[in-house]
């Protein structure tokens, strides 16, 4: 991501699997393709491959997509006024699978989404004007501090006194 933030399009795109494959993937989990089977294993094994091969099929095609710059040809279609809506869109959309996740863990996932909202919001413009790592970068920053904070409370025994092993 690093590397893509200096030298390529110059915005912090992770390039990885992401939320635009769980749709194909559970159609392909709860696919009748392989219901005959009735050894789990087998059909875990089956399904397995399956994906494996779908993911590395994307992937590759996503390689190229990006290497040719054929996505250039598209970009230009599309203006904020088409982009904003699919974003806000997506996200209200994982909010519901999210945040219920954050909320098992408060003590980690409420500082993670408050520095969060100050490195992307005001960070690179207040604290540390034309900062490179809280302009570009402001998630990579919040997961390595929480890690990091999360790593403490484990070794203060913070989750032993919640009775949590």
């Amino acid at each position: 991501m690093l590397l893509q933030v200096h030298f390529g399009t110059r915005l912090p795109a992770v390039m990885s699997g992401s939320y635009t494959y769980i749709y194909p993937v559970v159609a392909i989990i709860l696919s009748q393709r392989y219901a005959l089977l009735i050894d789990p294993l087998e059909r875990f094994v089956f399904t397995m491959r399956s994906l494996q091969g779908v993911l590395i099929i994307v992937g590759v095609f996503q390689a190229v997509v990006g290497f040719f710059g054929i996505w250039r040809v598209f970009i230009r279609f599309l203006s904020p006024l088409t982009a904003v809506p699919f974003v806000t869109l997506t996200g209200l959309g994982l909010f519901f699978s999210a945040f219920p996740g954050v909320t098992k863990c408060i003590e980690v996932g409420l500082p993670a989404l408050v520095l969060l909202v100050i490195f992307a919001e005001y960070a690179s413009h207040v604290f540390a004007k034309g900062s490179f790592v809280f302009s570009r970068c402001p998630v990579l920053v919040t997961v390595v501090i929480i890690w990091i904070y999360a790593e403490i409370l484990t070794a203060a025994g913070a989750y032993n006194q919640l009775g949590i092993t």
